[in-house]
């Protein structure tokens, strides 16, 4: 099972520590960090795999 944490460079919503460059925007994490654990524990439950999406800075230090 692949879990998305936040998105891309390109688009912008790879979710950083400090905005892109020029803007404020600093990304999106996609799961708050309970329901990031739940989806975790629910799929090896179920005997799944779990691989995690994650390229910000913000993404990849939870």
């Amino acid at each position: 099972m692949k879990i998305f944490s936040d998105g891309s460079l390109g688009a912008e919503t790879a979710a950083l520590r400090a905005p892109y460059k020029g803007t404020s925007n600093k990304g999106i994490l996609m799961n708050s960090d309970e329901d990031l654990v739940k989806k975790i524990s629910d799929a090896n439950e179920a005997g799944y795999r779990v691989e995690i999406h994650a390229i910000g800075t913000s993404a990849t230090n939870r």
